[in-house]
């Protein structure tokens, strides 16, 4: 079906049941008389996904959602938003053409021409959004039927002045003009389906295309998958010149989403690496992160317990994808556990750590008399471990704690020292 055909009965019946269970109204579709049952039941179920990934989507009248697998594999509004606040950012350092004044309405400023390709259109969240921070763009995709879904959403969602090509996106590189920006966000499944996480392993491979993407462009924004080592795809992309003047670890709610790679002629030596967690930025350069990790003292090793009524800080999933855990002992004045469980104490409390704080409570080594003296009030914990010999369903069974509550870390001090943390969340 043509998005343009859709019958009265159809979208009829999808408006009335965007909130209805897509499994029980399956059920009906025989019953239905005049509406696609297989349109209307994918629409409605994309509608119900995108409330909580897509708010802009959800509540836009006459969107058309796509199957479900692109539905899943594409972007949620706040990272595709954050990829437009960084394509701003990007776009005051480039030096672009400016619209000549005969083209501006009186006592307007001179403003820049930018432009935007993004070879990889996909659903489009990351176009749309992208999209209105330039003057054109251009969405690239091979599957004509999520071409038909761009031509359909992209104005309804406010996006201007842009075109819709169907073909492979890497023919359209090898023959398109010059723009300010690309977009790419290679397929990461081989041809079988399976998933793939190597850089070359992508499809496209951003590896083969590099020279060709900055001989098009002044700047590539690549989107790679968060399980990628970055270290290894840096020392890829810049083997023959550093090309990568940003590396942004993406996370939602503390759960790392993707790696943004910004291609650049010219690029400094070491790129500027961005922790992203929601709202919290932090940045640093990777000779920052040089300097030698401040460990706990022999002092405290030896003797636990003064780690009672201290502050422990984790790290967040974007900052421990980074490793940057030198930089953040120096730029906190924070102590390490150890220099592999990349958890943190000190005896003040730091309102701005872009990750999760605690008080601690109890202070205690795995001998049952210890464990019985010092743990003995507690009955629930959520209990998590790092750098322990045991998993954290290990060490709940072994302590016979009920999930909630207080917070239990397993972790090791200095070299061997086995420790359990009870802390309470500031």
């Amino acid at each position: 079906m043509k998005i343009n055909e859709i019958s009265s009965e159809t979208a009829a019946f999808i408006a009335q049941n965007l909130k209805s269970d897509v499994q029980t109204l399956a059920l009906k579709g025989a019953k239905t008389k005049g509406v696609d049952m297989t349109f209307a039941l994918s629409q409605i179920k994309g509608h119900q996904t995108s409330c909580a990934k897509l708010p802009l989507w959800a509540s836009t009248e006459g969107i058309v959602f796509p199957v479900t697998l692109s539905l899943e594999q594409c972007s949620s509004q706040q990272t595709a938003e954050y990829k437009a606040q960084l394509l701003n950012r990007l776009s005051k350092g480039l030096d672009v053409e400016k619209m000549p004044l005969s083209s501006q309405k009186e006592g307007e400023k001179a403003t820049k021409i930018l432009s935007l390709t993004d070879l990889t259109g996909g659903f489009g969240v990351d176009f749309t959004l992208m999209a209105k921070q330039v003057s054109s763009s251009c969405y690239v995709e091979q599957q004509q039927t999520l071409c038909d879904i761009a031509e359909n959403n992209l104005p309804l969602l406010g996006v201007q002045n842009f075109k819709v090509m169907c073909c492979d996106g890497e023919k359209y590189l090898n023959d398109m003009n010059s723009t300010s920006f690309i977009f790419l966000d290679p397929a990461r499944r081989d041809a079988s389906g399976a998933k793939t996480v190597e850089i070359e392993q992508c499809t496209p491979n951003v590896l083969a295309l590099k020279e060709t993407l900055l001989q098009k462009c002044s700047v590539a924004i690549v989107k790679l998958s968060p399980m990628l080592d970055w270290h290894k795809a840096l020392k890829s992309l810049n083997e023959d010149a550093p090309i990568v003047s940003e590396i942004h670890i993406v996370s939602v709610q503390n759960e790392c989403k993707e790696l943004l790679f910004v291609l650049q002629k010219n690029a400094p030596q070491q790129p500027q690496i961005y922790c992203v967690n929601d709202q919290q930025v932090m940045s640093y350069s990777p000779t920052d992160n040089e300097v030698a990790l401040q460990t706990i003292s022999t002092e405290i090793e030896e003797h636990s317990e003064m780690l009672q009524n201290q502050y422990l800080y984790e790290p967040n999933a974007s900052q421990m994808k980074a490793g940057c855990f030198a930089f953040l002992s120096q730029q906190y004045g924070v102590k390490a556990l150890s220099a592999n469980s990349h958890l943190f104490v000190s005896p003040h409390f730091i309102e701005n750590w872009h990750g999760r704080k605690f008080k601690i409570q109890a202070v205690s080594s795995l001998n049952k008399k210890e464990l019985k003296t010092n743990f003995a009030a507690f009955t629930h914990a959520n209990v998590a471990v790092r750098n322990f010999p045991l998993s954290a369903n290990e060490l709940r069974k072994r302590l016979k704690l009920k999930e909630g509550g207080s917070f239990l870390f397993g972790t090791t001090l200095g070299c061997n020292t086995h420790i359990l943390l009870m802390c309470s969340k500031e």
